[in-house]
């Protein structure tokens, strides 16, 4: 083991199947220790990537490493990485102990050796008290702790999650989105995780990888990928987002539609148009005759539509920019609108985003 290296690099890795590009001269360093998660819909690549670190599939140009060496045509069983996919593939002839012990054995570990440490694992995942029962007697979480313990038991270096909660129900994968992060603390090596799901990547993840047809678009932690997308697709992939059309007009003003605004930041080159991305929470509605903050942007609008959502207001307000989605925290302290009442739309320059494509 390299105590200095990085956990994993890719460096200008290609992966074509044909004449289909699946990866596309992705660069990426992720580091020891950390829960990484490579997000995207189907078909970005993101499994070709988790593919290709676990041997399963070689890159066609570039290079990756694990750990600091070079994988080249390293097969899986001798790269150090395990894999939970989300086919849990245990073996249902085989008591829970028996599965966790499988690799081990099959590493000619001694019997009373690998037995003692399947158990450890076993009680690190809160399974402890069910290893002699059978595989197929558990509920579909208890099998998933069963897949993650039969991958920690190795001490891999690195541990690749393939969509490992997509089986599971919501109530269950929201549990099991807090024991991952929990686990991730306690054993302290680095996990990858793929997943189509924006709050699993969100809520897990120490740095988020976002994937758009073999692309990889940005790279930053789920607050920075959130708040401050920097690409269209991450803006519009991940969550609710307003996105209008802006430009800077010869002056260096710059304007949104009838109305001018301030950014947080070095504005685009003069003339040049972009689109604001904003979030519906980071908007503020006020009446339109109540004093905004100063820094704030303010511009003027008229409530289309609003939504009840329980703990919130959704509102579309119509402004000389275009249609804003704002949302409200329902409390008795927030001013309510009606359709058709004349507002304020205010937000902080450092809110909002600008999108160059």
């Amino acid at each position: 083991m390299n105590e200095s290296a990085n956990a994993v690099e890719l460096h200008g890795v290609v992966k074509k199947f044909g004449d289909v590009i699946a990866v596309n001269s992705i660069d990426l360093v992720i580091a020891d220790g950390e829960f990484f998660s490579l997000l995207g819909p189907s078909g970005c690549g993101k499994t070709t990537i988790l593919r290709m670190i676990a041997g399963f599939e070689f890159p066609t140009a570039g290079h990756l490493a694990v750990d600091g060496q070079k994988m080249g045509l390293t097969p899986p069983d001798q790269r150090p990485v395990n894999t939970v996919f989300q086919n849990y593939a245990l073996f249902p002839h085989m008591t829970v102990l028996e599965n966790v012990m499988f690799g081990l054995l099959m590493k000619k570990v001694p019997k009373d050796e690998a037995r003692e440490t399947a158990k450890k694992v076993l009680d690190q995942v809160r399974l402890g008290a069910l290893g002699e029962r059978k595989s197929s007697q558990l509920s579909g979480g208890q099998q998933q702790r069963v897949a993650l313990a039969r991958a920690l038991v190795n001490k891999p270096k690195v541990l690749l999650l393939d969509e490992p909660l997509g089986a599971l129900d919501l109530k269950l994968r929201q549990e099991m989105q807090s024991e991952l992060k929990s686990l991730h603390t306690e054993v302290g090596i680095t996990f990858v995780y793929v997943t189509h799901d924006q709050e699993e990547a969100l809520t897990m993840s120490d740095r988020i990888g976002v994937m758009s047809e073999g692309n990889l678009l940005q790279v930053d932690t789920p607050d920075r990928i959130y708040e401050h997308p920097t690409k269209r697709f991450v803006a519009d992939f991940i969550g609710e987002i307003n996105m209008l059309a802006a430009t800077v007009a010869d002056d260096g003003t710059v304007q949104l539609g009838s109305e001018q605004i301030k950014l947080d930041g070095p504005s685009p080159e003069m003339g040049q148009s972009f689109t604001l991305a904003i979030r519906p929470e980071s908007i503020d509605l006020t009446g339109p005759d109540q004093g905004v903050e100063l820094g704030l942007n303010q511009i003027s609008g008229t409530v289309t539509h609003r939504t009840y959502f329980g703990d919130a207001y959704s509102y579309d307000v119509e402004t000389g920019g275009g249609v804003l989605s704002v949302r409200c925290d329902n409390r008795p302290d927030h001013q309510r609108f009606n359709e058709g009442d004349a507002v304020k739309v205010s937000w902080r320059p450092d809110s909002s985003s600008v999108l160059k494509d």
